[in-house]
């Protein structure tokens, strides 16, 4: 990476094996939105081992990107994580170059579907929860504090597209999410 920055990436499948890549040359771009839609990620490898090419070519992978600074002796950061959407190797030269294209919770905001019925007086605050905790997407608690704590006067039915319902309800109480 250069002036002393290096990166690190972790991918893990479902059955919990994974790999580490440090100490070769790793170059990102992370696009960050303020929309309802996943951040993206397209993180390129050069000279990985075959094996290891192969391993990130399976489906269902999670990935963990990670820099820093040589000296900081505080560690490195994680500056995205999320899932691999597609990963393809290339021979450039010499060089093998392997890109990774990556989202943030990709699947879940973009396949979750979801069903529930809720009661006269339940609380915006409360179907939130509900949807986004489906969605398997981690939200910390002060995030919750800006929607407010009215209820529904009537019932509320919540029917399909996981997405499409948390847009139309945030949208109700004049919030985005992203």
């Amino acid at each position: 990476m250069g002036y002393g920055r290096i990166a690190k990436v972790t991918v893990t499948s479902s059955d919990k094996s994974g790999i580490e890549v440090s100490e070769l040359r790793i170059v990102f771009d992370i696009t960050k939105t303020s929309k309802s839609e996943s951040n993206s990620s397209k993180i390129s490898i050069y000279n990985l081992n075959s094996d290891t090419a192969a391993f990130l070519e399976q489906k269902n992978l999670k990935v963990i990107l990670f820099t820093g600074y040589e000296n900081d002796q505080s560690g490195l950061s994680v500056i995205f994580k999320g899932e691999i959407l597609n990963s393809t190797s290339s021979k450039i030269g010499t060089e093998r170059l392997t890109i990774l294209h990556c989202g943030d919770s990709d699947t879940a905001i973009n396949l979750n579907q979801y069903q529930k019925s809720y009661r006269p007086g339940t609380k915006i605050r409360t179907i939130v929860t509900d949807i986004v905790n489906t969605m398997g997407v981690i939200v910390e608690d002060q995030n919750y504090s800006d929607i407010p704590s009215d209820s529904f006067i009537s019932s509320y039915i919540a029917f399909g597209a996981s997405k499409k319902i948390l847009d139309d309800l945030i949208k109700k109480v004049g919030l985005e999410w992203y």
